[in-house]
């Protein structure tokens, strides 16, 4: 539960957000916008990490979470009266310079690292009966997941038989990220060669029109 006591590492407090620093040098650039939205749906859900500087001469530093800072910031000069901006929710550290930038380096590239079960996503945002506030993802990204969905989950030796018999042939992915760029690929082919019906059709095309 967050207190009000002073910085202590280990511990969760509730500061004010003017009270805190931006990492002084972070490569990340997020979108203030749409946390701010979520924030105004669905409160603060997890504390931002600052380092309490002993060892940096930086004090109260913000570690993971600038974005939210600033998002608490932005909602904070637009709704003075409202006293869920008043205050953010803070994990305290103790690190140096090295653990620091290791710390925001790992914050940024490993929320990049991940992927999704796209059927699985869709029907989770489906569940909100289409509700979409405060969850990141608008209209026209459902539209593209729902397409990417009924890609995938094309029969890829949906080829029609000819004289009794067909070729087919197995493809073997060694990452989500691959199968989803090769997904992607037979989308495109699907919108370049709308007059073919079959995968195989519209792959030895766009091969022989390279």
């Amino acid at each position: 539960m967050a207190t009000t006591q002073a910085p202590a590492v280990g511990i969760t407090t509730a500061v004010a957000p003017h009270d805190l620093n931006t990492y002084h040098r972070n490569a990340r650039v997020g979108n203030v916008d749409a946390i701010a939205a979520s924030l105004n749906v669905n409160g603060q859900y997890k504390p931002i990490c600052v380092n309490i500087g002993t060892h940096t001469g930086r004090p109260r530093e913000v570690l993971a979470g600038n974005h939210t800072l600033k998002a608490f910031r932005d909602l904070a000069l637009q709704h003075p009266d409202d006293p869920r901006w008043a205050k953010i929710l803070v994990h305290w550290v103790d690190v140096d310079e090295d653990r620091a930038t290791r710390i925001v380096l790992a914050d940024n590239k490993t929320a990049d690292m991940g992927t999704y079960d796209n059927e699985a996503l869709l029907e989770l945002i489906d569940s909100l009966g289409g509700d979409l506030d405060g969850i990141g993802y608008t209209t026209d990204d459902l539209t593209e997941l729902a397409d990417l969905v009924d890609e995938n989950s094309a029969d890829v030796n949906s080829d029609p038989i000819v004289n009794g018999s067909v070729i087919s042939y197995n493809l073997i992915f060694d990452t989500e990220a691959q199968q989803d760029v090769w997904f992607a690929f037979l989308k495109r082919l699907k919108q370049s060669y709308p007059d073919m019906d079959t995968i195989a059709e519209r792959i030895v095309a766009h091969i022989e029109a390279g």
